[in-house]
């Protein structure tokens, strides 16, 4: 591209019939003798008066016009693309909190500016809580709290993260059909005795938390996390002989209650609601399209809430 640049710098001002005279020798042979080379033809030729455009020169310089501005128009493309052009890399479980608030708000700013192009790319992952968004992994994270909890704080926010509440949601338990207790007409906290509690690593410690300050209600129940790659692969997996839990908000999409091999418990003295955030960090929203998107869901996730209850103050404001 640099040589037919030159080259058509070079040949701008002649037509089929001009003749450049001797004197200008020297930027003829300067733009055109690498692409003669390359070429193998002669674009330009010698006369008793100087040099013009051979056939081949004369067939070569508009094709080198179209050439030049069709990568000069590409440039300017990427140019473009690159001011207006956001990507937003989610975990595929933040992803189940968020489709319905993250395309919504996209579509809006879209609308709003056309020019603008959000992309929405997920990564697998376990990580939905502020980890995830202070080892880069992800740009807006979903991460819980305990009701009422000072979400900032509790969670460990990366500094000068930004969060806005999204729901408040309770906590459904499940277990395999296999299970004694499953066909218990009433569970309690104290038929845990005895049970595997198995709990997804966002919520272990303070469910462990939880269950120390119950004075010894919930004494004897085995609580344990296991590793996995991605949620969906969690609550694929199978929970023939322990309990399993699960935000009452998300167990269609992962299939919980459509299974006939689980049963969902009611377990009385466990009862548990979570206060759920969105985050992200300062450094996202440094570009002004990002800014835009968190501003549209913070909007909309407070519509959602005013609905259901008084819309909360964000955190840190």
């Amino acid at each position: 591209l640099h040589h037919i640049r030159e080259l058509d710098g070079a040949l701008k001002g002649m037509c089929t019939c001009d003749v450049i005279e001797n004197a200008a020798i020297s930027s003829i042979d300067l733009g055109t003798g690498t692409a003669q080379a390359e070429l193998q033809v002669p674009l330009v030729e010698s006369t008793p008066a100087g040099h013009r455009l051979t056939v081949f020169g004369q067939h070569f310089k508009p094709e080198a016009r179209r050439l030049v501005e069709q990568a000069e128009g590409i440039a300017a493309g990427m140019a473009r693309m690159r001011e207006n052009l956001l990507v937003v890399t989610v975990s595929s479980s933040s992803l189940a909190w968020l489709r319905g608030i993250l395309f919504d708000a996209r579509s809006r700013v879209i609308a709003e500016h056309p020019q603008k192009q959000i992309q929405i790319n997920t990564v697998a992952g376990t990580l939905t809580s502020p980890c995830a968004l202070a080892g880069g992994c992800s740009d807006i994270a979903v991460f819980r709290v305990s009701e009422g909890e000072p979400p900032l704080e509790a969670a460990g926010l990366p500094e000068h993260a930004r969060a806005f509440k999204l729901a408040t949601d309770q906590i459904r338990y499940y277990t395999g059909v296999a299970n004694p207790i499953s066909r218990l007409p009433r569970v309690t906290a104290a038929d845990l005795k005895g049970q595997r509690l198995v709990l997804t690593p966002d919520i272990y410690e303070s469910c462990r938390r939880r269950i120390e300050r119950s004075g010894g209600t919930l004494a004897g129940m085995d609580i344990v996390t296991r590793d996995f790659t991605d949620y969906q692969e969690h609550y694929a997996g199978s929970f023939e002989d322990t309990v399993g839990s699960v935000p009452a908000r998300l167990m269609a999409h992962y299939g919980i209650a459509d299974r006939p091999d689980l049963k969902v418990l009611d377990i009385e003295g466990l009862e548990v609601r979570s206060d759920f955030y969105v985050a992200c960090t300062e450094e996202f929203l440094e570009n002004p399209t990002a800014l835009m998107l968190f501003d549209e869901m913070e909007r909309l996730a407070a519509e959602a809430l005013a609905e259901n209850g008084p819309a909360e103050k964000r955190p840190g404001a």
